[in-house]
């Protein structure tokens, strides 16, 4: 056995794992490869995608309706048999106050008043309205 005098001998164990790894790969199998690599990064997205909504929406409020969180009012109102739809709206919207559950086995709705600072009078023009019938203010969370 004589000593390699070049370069070219130290790449011959290369190229044959080379040419024995494509020999071993054949056309389908790196097609499924390259299906799987395609899955993983899919997959990979997504859960990056959904980590990324979940940390957005960490600090922000959830957006429920109905019993899946808790509603909390200002008062628990009672309106006029012969009141309206469209007379529950307006007066509701000239007081800047939304239903926020109802109605209860009393025939009550729970109310919320938007503004802080123009609760009171709200509260009040609520109660003076002739839609409404009975009306009980108390902080009511449900």
């Amino acid at each position: 056995m004589n000593p390699p005098t070049s370069g070219m001998a130290g790449r011959a164990p290369l190229a044959r794992l080379f040419g024995r790894t494509a020999a071993f790969l054949s056309d389908r199998s790196a097609f499924v490869l390259m299906l799987l690599l395609l899955e993983a990064g899919l997959v990979l997205g997504f859960v990056q995608a959904a980590h990324d909504l979940h940390a957005a929406g960490a600090g922000a409020p959830a957006l429920t309706r109905g019993a899946a969180a808790a509603s909390c009012a200002d008062a628990a109102v009672v309106f006029q048999r012969n009141a309206t739809e469209q007379d529950i709206s307006l007066l509701l919207t000239q007081y800047g106050a939304s239903i926020v559950y109802g109605p209860d086995e009393n025939g009550a709705y729970l109310v919320r008043v938007g503004a802080a600072d123009f609760k009171a009078v709200a509260l009040q023009g609520l109660h003076d309205a002739p839609a409404v019938a009975d009306m009980h203010i108390e902080r009511i969370c449900r």
